[in-house]
């Protein structure tokens, strides 16, 4: 299965790797959080990216909704860093 999502026909631009990165470092951080509100922060920014990637959405398209959560909560550069760091990976 991992397979065919780093194959994914909708992955044409190469995000979705980024998009795993940035999913994998964001949940490792709600795990070691202290802090309630980031913990629900971080979730609300990235509860849906799962499905949006199960359902084949483009993956420039999950990246953009991913920022424009980010930025609602003031967090964009956190998550755009990630996804910077996920693309170099």
């Amino acid at each position: 299965m991992a397979d065919r999502l780093l194959t994914n026909p909708s992955d044409r631009d190469g995000k979705l790797n980024a998009i795993l990165y940035m999913l994998h470092i964001v949940l490792v951080e709600i795990r070691a959080a202290d802090d309630k509100e980031r913990v629900r922060v971080y979730a609300d920014v990235v509860h849906n990216v799962p499905m949006m990637i199960r359902s084949g959405r483009h993956s420039s398209q999950i990246v953009d909704e991913i920022v424009l959560k980010a930025k609602r909560h003031k967090v964009a550069p956190y998550f755009e860093k990630l996804l910077q760091n996920g693309e170099n990976a």
